[in-house]
């Protein structure tokens, strides 16, 4: 009996992804990446691969026009890999990347400056310990403040 437990829990760890993706032990919050392309036709097969440890967490890439952006669920407390992925005409992408509180890990033209599998940050998640307000509004007049 304990030999079939063991052969029916390989096979679900072989046949079943989660069984195999890691975890985040704590919370997850979303990193934001946006980029531009300088001749709006897409980043021509260029890209960044996100990963934690050696997990990939994602990737961003600009398939066609001048700009997009996208959000990548990444564990809160441990550090993320940015890592750029060279197409053709690297020289016409720029990119941001945010962390959960919507600050700027860093903003970079790729040019000349990444060679594939380059290293781009490697940055700590920050993310937000409560949800942001929004849709807040100030009214003043002469004489109160509401």
């Amino acid at each position: 009996m304990l030999k079939f437990l063991q052969k029916l829990l390989l096979i679900a760890a072989l046949c079943v992804p989660w069984a195999t993706q890691a975890q985040c032990i704590g919370s997850e919050c979303t990193i934001s990446i946006s980029g531009t392309d300088e001749y709006a036709d897409g980043w021509n097969g260029a890209s960044i691969s996100v990963y934690q440890g050696a997990t990939l967490k994602g990737s961003f890439t600009l398939s066609d026009g001048a700009s997009a952006s996208a959000t990548i669920n990444v564990c809160t407390d441990d550090s993320v890999l940015f890592v750029w992925n060279e197409g053709d005409y690297d020289e016409e992408c720029t990119f941001t990347i945010l962390n959960g509180n919507g600050d700027t890990i860093i903003a970079d033209a790729a040019g000349d400056t990444y060679l594939d599998g380059d290293t781009i940050a490697v940055a700590e998640v920050v993310c937000p310990s409560c949800i942001a307000p929004s849709g807040l509004q100030i009214n003043v007049d002469d004489t109160d403040v509401e």
